[in-house]
């Protein structure tokens, strides 16, 4: 809920503050970890559908621009992997008792790898229905707002969805969603298109706020993070990591 309307994800931080608040024994490492596993088959998934659309070229030829850049300027990035590299061993040799700590509680969040069976039951058939559902929202979207919905159609929505919310200056991309989405159905009107990228987005943020508070009142008994001590809790929790 809170990153729907907020730029820069920072919802993943009060759920840290939330988990954290209901499991006083947890750690910061040990709880990070465990989204660290919730997210793998996120991204595999994202990554699939990002590169299949670019690769045939459904209106997101600008996927191109990192591997162009990359070319171009070889030398400024390798220094600067170079750089950043050097950096992480510096901090990993002076802080290695700290690191050692906090990969033996990362562990137990990356428990369910262990099990294969269990993670597929657990976690990936959970996600399988939420992207199942994400999807056939996108299509009953395209049918509101009278565009040519097809499963391809939908599917190169959610690309354009998954591209634009990797931009962290508005909340879910809002804005480059709109604008790629004009790129990527050409074929229609772009008024109407303009018109179902807003009203899409502007229905999806009002249900995610929605459910969030009532998520929020259940967990805390109250709609104000302060007085929950969420806030509180996840500041308190990343100082003691830094």
């Amino acid at each position: 809920g809170v990153d729907a309307v907020v730029p820069a994800r920072p919802g993943t931080f009060l759920r840290l503050g939330l988990l954290r608040q209901r499991l006083p024994s947890s750690t910061l490492a040990g709880l990070a970890s465990t989204l660290l596993a919730e997210s793998v088959f996120n991204v595999l998934l994202t990554v699939v559908l990002v590169g299949a659309a670019i690769g045939f070229g459904f209106g997101l030829s600008g996927g191109a621009l990192l591997p162009r850049f990359i070319g171009g300027h070889a030398v400024v990035v390798a220094l600067v992997a170079g750089a950043v590299g050097i950096g992480l061993t510096f901090l990993a040799v002076r802080f290695r008792a700290r690191l050692r700590s906090a990969l033996a509680e990362a562990r137990r969040g990356l428990a369910v790898f262990s099990n294969p069976a269990e993670y597929a039951r657990r976690v990936v058939c959970w996600q399988a229905l939420a992207w199942g559902l994400r999807v056939g929202s996108v299509y009953w979207f395209l049918v509101a707002f009278h565009l040519p919905a097809t499963l391809l159609t939908a599917l190169l929505v959610v690309v354009v969805q998954l591209v634009a919310a990797a931009v962290p200056l508005t909340p879910g991309g809002a804005g480059p969603q709109q604008m790629m989405l004009v790129v990527a159905l050409s074929a229609s009107a772009a008024g109407t298109v303009l018109g179902f990228g807003i009203g899409m987005q502007a229905a999806t943020a009002l249900t995610d706020v929605v459910l969030g508070a009532g998520a929020l009142l259940h967990l805390t008994g109250s709609l104000h993070w302060r007085r929950s001590g969420t806030l509180r809790v996840a500041t308190a929790a990343l100082d003691r990591a830094s």
